[in-house]
């Protein structure tokens, strides 16, 4: 699925919560979601990022300046919504992040995590 589509999935799980996107991401928060989307898709599923990269990618790509702040409050957003997997790693200094909804899940949780347990 496309990253567009894979908004789309996430807006309309949330709309079925009663939950509008923008309001949980607002505007610079749904920059970051978006971007986080696209590296996670093109990356079969999963990413492991740090703040400041994150940051230095967004500014590149669209020349918007995010803070940090920005970046853990999409983050936090992220994990409400129960379609990530989001941890710390790296003495919590990056990000992990596993896309419940992609096509390759229960691969990447075999892989990497060796475990089939979690659900979706």
């Amino acid at each position: 699925m496309t990253s567009n589509q894979r908004l789309k999935i996430l807006e309309e799980s949330l709309l079925q919560q009663g939950i509008f996107i923008n309001k949980l991401f607002p505007s610079k928060q749904f920059i970051v979601l978006e971007q986080l989307i696209k590296v996670i898709n093109r990356n079969k599923g999963i990413i492991q990022i740090n703040t400041e990269e994150l940051i230095q990618l967004i500014q590149s790509k669209k020349g918007i300046s995010i803070s940090i702040r920005t970046v853990r409050s999409t983050i936090s957003a992220i994990k409400s919504t129960h379609q990530f997997i989001v941890t710390k790693t790296n003495n919590n200094r990056e990000y992990l992040i596993v896309d419940k909804e992609h096509e390759d899940f229960m691969k990447i949780m075999n892989v990497v995590f060796h475990s089939s347990d979690i659900c979706r």
